[in-house]
């Protein structure tokens, strides 16, 4: 046998082993460095940290790369947050943070916890690389007022229900499983609702967990509208908060409405102050003998509302309202405090009360129609230079039909935008194979871009899948720079933005088409997915029902498969299900329709000149009629081409016709006006 070879290694051979060891992991984080698309650009003096902010559920711990001057990358790098809800922050908030250099941004909604988390990870970032975060934004919060001792409460008997203020759980059946709510309440109010827990379809039930919780809040009560087209998810969340207030020993029918604070409260209950209290009466403004009493009606939540109005042509002094039949608690705060908003800004253009947006809108709407009966203010007669004007009063332009009107002003642009939401999903051709975009627009703004799916390369195409979304919604625009080094996958991501805004004004041209559409049934939505390849009705599914069972379920059923068999609505519904046959033939014909032809109403804004200057106005159109007509922005005299302005829309909408009478001594405002909507019918 051959000696065995040993072999003895000396100290200098280990030191020169751990050397070479130390340069391979250092050409390793160098070429990693290199290959990182998202780091090219960066100069050498950027400096990469990292940060941990408290999130939702744990540590959120971020990346940061920045110099004194400039973020140029955050990325979250460990979170736990919930999927669906703190997640839309972890995909929004660092490419936000990146593209304003700043932390300070808006939060996303119903993720305020998580967003704050990434920006004080941002900040803790900063700061352990040695630069101030308030030279991006940061402000540094004002101590809180140390608070009174609270008295120790008295202790209540056992079994009794805790009055205090308490957190618990509850549990609702969503469309995709169950839908767990954290709630935190008092025996009077509820302040808190956070959905932790939930699997529901994104952009329809999804939207119900993002959004029906601070309406709960909001409103104080579980009486509010559902999300619509999320019935099941509403009625889930509704659920879990019932469940949760009952577990406090809390009676969920019990919450109605906005309560006042205690201190409130004290006071109401000490008589003489406010019986002693003078001051409002004392403060009364005197209304002159030349103000009129009006009355005007607007659509409630449950029935008309009217409302009496004390004004002349420059104050309003007073609004009553004498009719409604609003929800107690919701709808009846708006009744009872909104008409004094309106009195004290002598405007209609306030804000509305938070959950009674319905009963807000009836009650300005009810103000503007009474006050429509001033439309001709007498400070418009007395103006000499208005009636000696010859141009104003020549016969010629008092009878100049709407065309010729149009011909005399001067159209400075117009430009069809989208309005109304939509929800599109997009397929486009990415570098590595298909890539699925959806994409959502609420009046003309690009408000969600996600992708969800890809096979695009690691560290080069992803890049663009992760951050390019982002910045499209930021700049709420597609013309923003693509990612260095991913130009076919930022271009195919644009590409889906521009064909979805494309295809919601004019519909989509070629390839099969999944639309979702909501019609109300005999028991309430009804939510189809209907397909459409060309002129052929491929699949028609009802994903949401209330129907009943055994008869209008029936027609759930078996109603869908008949008309994509016949490829028409024109079929025989089923017997006793009369209401609920018709409503899936209608929502098939409407997204049929919507494949064809996008939204049938168009949207137009054009910028027109005014006696003062460029008035800017949103004109609606559906064929040959005027849904809406909007004056968004002018310079007209206060009490003359104003008055046209606010008034003159609603006749043309009203009539359906720009040929309508101009406003009294503000010609030039009115023509205006009715040239811009001749425009729009044009377009």
């Amino acid at each position: 046998m051959k000696p065995e070879l040993e072999r003895k290694f000396s100290k200098f051979d280990v030191i020169l082993i751990l050397a070479l060891v130390a340069v391979l992991l250092i050409n390793i984080v160098v070429v990693k460095n290199l290959r990182d698309p998202a780091l090219k650009g960066v100069p050498k003096t950027a400096v990469t940290v990292t940060g941990t902010g408290a999130g939702k559920v744990g540590d959120v711990v971020v990346e940061v790369t920045c110099d004194a001057d400039k973020i140029y990358l955050v990325r979250v790098q460990e979170h736990n947050e919930t999927e669906g809800i703190g997640t839309l922050a972890v995909d929004q908030i660092p490419g936000a943070i990146v593209a304003a250099n700043s932390v300070a941004v808006d939060d996303v909604s119903s993720a305020t916890v998580t967003s704050g988390a990434i920006k004080a990870a941002v900040c803790e970032a900063l700061t352990s690389a040695g630069f101030d975060p308030t030279h991006f934004g940061y402000v540094e919060p004002t101590p809180a007022p140390t608070p009174e001792p609270t008295p120790e409460p008295t202790p209540k008997p056992a079994g009794e229900a805790d009055g205090g203020k308490q957190t618990a759980s509850g549990k609702g059946t969503g469309i995709d499983g169950d839908v767990v709510v954290e709630v935190t309440a008092d025996a009077n109010t509820i302040y808190e609702v956070v959905v932790t827990q939930q699997n529901e379809t994104p952009g329809l039930g999804a939207v119900a967990c993002e959004n029906l919780p601070g309406e709960i809040v909001a409103a104080n009560s579980l009486e509010i509208d559902g999300m619509s087209g999320a019935t099941v998810t509403s009625n889930a969340i509704k659920a879990a908060v019932t469940e949760a207030l009952t577990s406090m020993g809390f009676d969920p029918a019990s919450y109605q409405g906005a309560v006042a604070a205690p201190a409130e409260e004290a006071a109401a209950e000490e008589a003489p102050v406010e019986e002693a209290a003078p001051v409002e009466e004392a403060a009364a403004v005197e209304i002159p003998a030349d103000a009129v009493t009006l009355t005007g009606k607007g659509q409630g939540i449950d029935g008309d509302v009217v409302v009496e109005v004390v004004a002349d042509a420059d104050t309003i002094y007073s609004v009553t309202v004498i009719q409604q039949n609003e929800t107690p608690g919701i709808g009846s705060v708006a009744v009872e405090k909104l008409p004094a908003a309106i009195v004290e800004a002598n405007s209609v253009e306030v804000d509305g009360v938070t959950g009674a947006t319905v009963t807000s809108t009836a009650i300005k709407t009810a103000v503007t129609e009474a006050l429509a009966g001033l439309s001709a203010a007498p400070a418009e007669e007395p103006a000499p230079a208005e009636e000696a004007a010859p141009v104003e009063e020549a016969p010629a332009e008092e009878a100049a039909p709407a065309e010729e009107a149009m011909a005399e002003a001067n159209v400075l642009s117009v430009e069809e935008i989208f309005t109304g939401s939509a929800l599109m999903l997009i397929e486009v051709d990415g570098r590595n194979g298909p890539i699925l975009v959806q994409v959502e627009f609420v009046d003309g703004v690009i408000t969600d871009v996600q992708v969800l799916e890809h096979s695009e390369t690691v560290g080069v195409g992803a890049v663009a899948v992760e951050w390019l979304p982002g910045r499209i919604v930021e700049a709420n625009s597609t013309d923003v720079d693509g990612i260095s080094g991913a130009t076919i996958t930022s271009d195919a991501i644009k590409g889906a933005v521009v064909e979805a805004l494309e295809a919601a004004m004019n519909g989509f041209s070629e390839g099969p088409t999944a639309i979702q559409v909501e019609m109300d049934g005999k028991n309430g939505p009804i939510v189809l997915e209907v397909t459409v390849d060309g002129d052929t009705i491929t699949d028609v599914q009802v994903l949401e029902h209330s129907e009943t069972v055994g008869v209008g379920a029936v027609a759930a059923e078996w109603l869908p498969g008949r008309i994509v068999e016949a490829n028409s609505v024109d079929v025989d519904g089923i017997s006793g299900a009369t209401i609920t046959s018709d409503a899936i033939k209608a929502a098939v014909e409407a997204a049929v329709e919507f494949v064809e032809n996008g939204f049938s109403e168009a949207t137009f804004r054009v910028i027109v000149e005014g006696k003062n200057g460029p008035i800017t106005l949103e004109v609606t159109v559906d064929g040959d009629t005027v849904v809406d007509v909007q004056v968004l922005e002018h310079s007209e005299t206060v009490g003359v081409g104003a008055v046209a302005a606010e008034w003159l829309p609603g006749r043309i909408v009203e009539a359906n016709s720009a040929d309508v009478d101009g406003v009294t001594g503000a010609t030039v405002t009115s023509d205006a006006i009715k040239a811009a909507v001749l425009a729009a019918l044009a377009a």
